[in-house]
């Protein structure tokens, strides 16, 4: 739950879903998000490949 800077509307997110309901008369309204992302997909690998190979060199 968050108020925006104005005070005005409050962000509420239930049943995985975000909403804004305005203070003064309650009205609800269904805030929509629409994002895209990208994979590096190499890259990740790469990371998690070294980043288990630090953990072995540490502990072991």
């Amino acid at each position: 739950m968050e108020l925006s800077k104005d005070g005005k509307q409050l962000f509420v997110l239930g049943g995985g879903k975000l909403m804004k309901v305005d203070v003064e008369d309650g009205k609800v309204t269904p805030v929509t998000i629409n994002g895209e992302m990208i994979l590096n997909t190499a890259g990740e690998r790469a990371y998690i490949f070294e980043h288990a190979w630090r953990q072995v060199e540490k502990k072991f």
